[in-house]
């Protein structure tokens, strides 16, 4: 699966809106923590698209996030909306700072376990 400049899929891709904050603040968040993602942007007056991303992945706000299935890594898995992001990262935080064994994150905790610049 490619996208849309024929590239490989990310380990998260994001369907947003020009123009909508919680797209600007969710594209800053995954970029601080070096987390590689696939941005489709709809025009705010392109119905059209919207509409078509609002059928494929069932939501209605923007924007809306999947992040790579540790089992099948051609499947995604629905994370929500920026709320729904910054809950993730920082559950991910949290049990990579525990002593649990954390194996099933796999990439994602891959990319958040390197250091920050």
């Amino acid at each position: 699966m490619n996208d849309h400049e024929g590239q490989p899929l990310k380990v998260v891709i994001m369907y947003a809106l020009e123009g909508c904050p919680y797209c600007d603040k969710a594209r800053k968040l995954l970029t601080n923590f070096k987390i590689p993602f696939s941005d489709f942007v709809a025009k705010s007056d392109d119905y059209e698209t919207k509409n078509r991303y609002k059928e494929m992945t069932e939501l209605d706000t923007f924007p809306m996030i999947y992040i790579k299935n540790c089992d099948d890594p051609a499947k995604y898995a629905q994370i929500g909306g920026y709320t729904d992001l910054v809950r993730y990262i920082m559950t991910l935080q949290e049990l990579q700072e525990s002593d649990i064994d954390i194996v099933a994150l796999k990439g994602l905790h891959d990319i958040l376990s390197k250091p920050r610049s």
